[in-house]
């Protein structure tokens, strides 16, 4: 595994789906998707003669610290403790939720106008999987680490290259603070130069790319898992598409949406074991894992299109299908058996795999693009809440 540094010459300029032109700003300012990162990597590869690898992040990195987006489930409490952290709730409740999915609250809360900031470094991140007290100073806002900068710009016609006349367009950027830098991992990538410039972001715009060994673990690392309960939190987007048998959406695809239970094995499934038995290695079939899904704390979901290039395998040209994806900080809360079931969902569904001294991404559970770095997560025991 290879750690990527990624720190931009000037602005940057991350457009969402929404429609630029005229009296239409262009909303420049957002944070940068997975694939963003992977296909800024892949084209400057191309142009070397790399392959493709896998990527995730990116992430921020300021003061040598990486930090990640605030998980959906701590709220600001307008007293002590200050920051409260919310769970499905005990008992009977009147909801408009599908049958078996529990509203998520916490007691004991009083309004503030205050929010939480939108990211946690790496080691208060653990804290908080451990369940440890947070404090509202550990939590950064995005202006922490970047500037939001109105900019003026002037069409151009895409046939001669030239500006078109009385044509002005406004639109948001970004630009990072001293000492901030996006950071991501990536693997399979022999070869890659350890510096190089890559195209980060819209207009072509020009970043410095350093690659180095990965000498410490960047995601944070998730505790053993005791009880029964596991809540499963995205460090990155998922994608969960529709499919015939499947809504997708909100719920992913490795969960049944007709009870909740969990449909991924603890291990390879029966072709997979075949072919693994038939190089000499003595791997047993998978077995279902007893958990099923009792709540989640979804924040609104992320648009997410492109345009096609027309190079790769498909050979398509031309703007790309939008797809909704489940934000970042997303959390997902299952209730298994017993508490071995419980540890065997929690293995197949965090980033190592359960081993706190790997450094190698095993699991990413979306259903699209996770080779891009979409799907990865960490897991962390939970307990009912009560409203009184």
């Amino acid at each position: 595994m290879k750690k990527v540094k990624i720190k931009p010459f000037d602005i940057l300029f991350f457009k969402d789906s929404r429609p630029m032109g005229g009296s239409f700003r262009g909303h420049g300012e957002n944070f940068p998707l997975p694939h963003t990162f992977n296909g800024a990597l892949r084209a400057a590869a191309i142009q070397k003669n790399k392959t493709a690898f896998f990527t995730a992040g990116p992430f921020l990195e300021k003061s040598n610290k990486v930090f990640f987006p605030t998980p959906s489930d701590l709220i600001l409490n307008g007293e002590a403790p200050k920051v409260k952290t919310m769970s499905p709730l005990a008992g009977s409740y009147c909801t408009n939720l599908p049958a078996g999915i529990r509203p998520i609250g916490a007691g004991r809360i009083v309004e503030t106008k205050e929010k939480l900031g939108n990211f946690l470094s790496k080691e208060d991140y653990e804290a908080y999987l451990r369940g440890e007290p947070m404090a509202p100073a550990s939590f950064k806002t995005n202006s922490d680490f970047y500037a939001v900068e109105n900019n003026f710009g002037i069409s151009i016609d895409k046939e001669t290259n030239l500006a078109i006349d009385k044509k002005f367009f406004t639109k948001n950027t970004i630009r990072l603070r001293d000492g901030v830098s996006f950071v991501g991992i990536m693997r399979d990538s022999a070869g890659y130069p350890q510096r190089t410039c890559v195209k980060f972001g819209g207009e072509s715009r020009y970043s410095d790319c350093i690659v180095g060994d990965l000498s410490s673990q960047m995601l944070p690392v998730p505790p053993r898992i005791s009880g029964k309960r596991v809540k499963f939190v995205l460090l990155t987007p998922a994608i969960f598409a529709p499919q015939q048998d499947h809504p997708g959406a909100w719920l992913p695809n490795w969960v049944r949406h007709d009870n909740y239970t969990i449909s991924i094995l603890d291990g390879p499934g029966a072709a997979k074991a075949r072919r693994m038995r038939a190089k000499g290695l003595k791997i047993e079939e998978g077995s279902p894992i007893k958990a099923k899904l009792v709540g989640a704390k979804i924040e609104r979901p992320v648009p997410i299109s492109g345009i096609a290039s027309g190079e790769g395998m498909r050979k398509a040209f031309g703007e790309k299908a939008v797809l909704l994806a489940v934000p970042a900080g997303s959390v997902y809360y299952f209730e298994a058996d017993d508490e071995i079931e419980a540890q065997k969902l929690a293995k197949i569904l965090n980033w190592n795999g359960g081993d706190p001294d790997c450094f190698d991404i095993k699991n990413a559970r979306s259903m699209l693009l996770g080779e891009k770095g979409y799907g990865i997560g960490v897991c962390a025991a939970w307990e009912y809440s009560n409203l009184e």
